[in-house]
């Protein structure tokens, strides 16, 4: 089930040091399309669209997700745990050879 997806990420996220993490979840501010899980980390942006194995994206999900990457958020597709664990780890590599952490 794609909440239990989210729910593992988020909690692997906010398990890490330096990393916040929240669920974007429905409400007034909500934008149709834009990834499931938002995060910082190491002062860096971070936006992951959780899908199933075999899914695929939405054409506003797949719009999205090119916004935030044109303002130079890291973003990801996520099919399982790992797929977050490695966006970090990279988020973490450039972090350290910029001197943001």
């Amino acid at each position: 089930m794609e909440s239990s997806l989210q729910a593992s990420i988020v909690r692997y996220l906010n398990s890490q040091q330096d990393v916040v993490a929240r669920v974007n979840g429905p409400g007034p501010a909500h934008v149709n399309g834009d990834p499931d899980i938002y995060f910082c980390a190491y002062g860096l942006m971070g936006q992951i669209e959780c899908k199933l194995p075999g899914e695929t994206l939405t054409k506003a999900q797949h719009y999205r997700i090119g916004e935030w990457a044109e303002a130079f958020a890291w973003c990801t597709v996520a099919t399982c745990k790992q797929d977050a664990v490695d966006l970090l780890a990279a988020m973490g590599e450039y972090a350290s050879v910029h001197a943001l952490i």
